[in-house]
């Protein structure tokens, strides 16, 4: 199993949508993925369940202060995706888990192993913008950190918050090997955008996993309950997505990562 965390220190990269697209993109390339959202807002099942994401409320906030197992509401979502939804819960809920969480540092790791997954899992952790105890169980259990910006300077200055946050969480003992930059959203008819991507490739050097092209494509599939890869297979996302899953898994040195 390799746990890969997808994060950003700024909110509005669209951090849930690579979640999900990237998940796909994982599944289709022949692994078995779960997607877990450690989110509160509870909406990376709209990317998933279409018309059904607002029947699924229950997940792993609510099971865990139940005391039921966290994994059991696990629904397999329409693109072969297994999911572990947040879950709607109270207010009282939420903090009642969050302290679960302050207390229990390796809760998320430890919850992961015990669920008895194959052993090619690939995990896709969505996370909330920012340090918060969310963030840190997905750093604490991740074998690998997805860092999502924009090209623009609002990501660029944020950078080096969310590195500290990975040196300071990540444990190499635990098989974390490395973290990289998805660049989102990229409008190559913007100077601003081209201007710090490619400050972005230089002071970043060896650490751009990918860019993800801004398409119109990405917006429309999730207003339609669905991933970008069921709305327009042929979109210059889907293969965008696809390289940046392929360069996910050279850098955990999956085998046959490339082909």
């Amino acid at each position: 199993m390799n746990v890969i965390a997808v994060a950003s220190a700024k909110g509005g990269v669209g951090k849930t949508t690579v979640s999900a697209n990237l998940g796909v993109a994982l599944a289709r390339l022949g692994r078995p993925v779960l997607a877990v959202d450690l989110d509160p807002q509870n909406a990376l099942r709209f990317h998933y369940f279409h018309d059904q994401a607002l029947s699924r409320e229950d997940g792993m906030a609510k099971a865990t202060v139940d005391n039921r197992a966290p994994g059991s509401p696990a629904g397999v979502t329409p693109s072969g995706v297994v999911m572990l939804p947040y879950g709607h819960c109270s207010e009282s809920e939420r903090e009642q888990f969050e302290s679960i969480l302050q207390k229990e540092p390796d809760w998320l790791r430890q919850r992961l192993s015990e669920m008895g997954l194959p052993a090619n899992t690939l995990v896709v952790l969505d996370t909330p913008p920012g340090p918060s105890v969310y963030l840190k169980q997905a750093l604490r259990a991740a074998n690998f950190v997805v860092v999502v910006v924009l090209a623009d300077a609002g990501s660029y200055i944020t950078l080096s918050q969310m590195h500290e946050l990975v040196e300071q969480y990540c444990d190499p003992a635990q098989g974390f090997v490395g973290s990289a930059v998805l660049i989102n959203q990229v409008d190559r008819s913007r100077a601003l955008a081209s201007d710090v991507t490619q400050l972005l490739n230089v002071t970043q050097a060896g650490q751009v996993l990918g860019r993800i092209h801004a398409d119109p494509a990405v917006a429309e599939a999730l207003a339609c309950g669905t991933t970008v890869f069921e709305y327009m297979e042929h979109s210059e996302a889907v293969r965008d997505f696809q390289a940046s899953a392929r360069e996910v898994l050279a850098r955990l040195h999956v085998a046959g990562a490339r082909s």
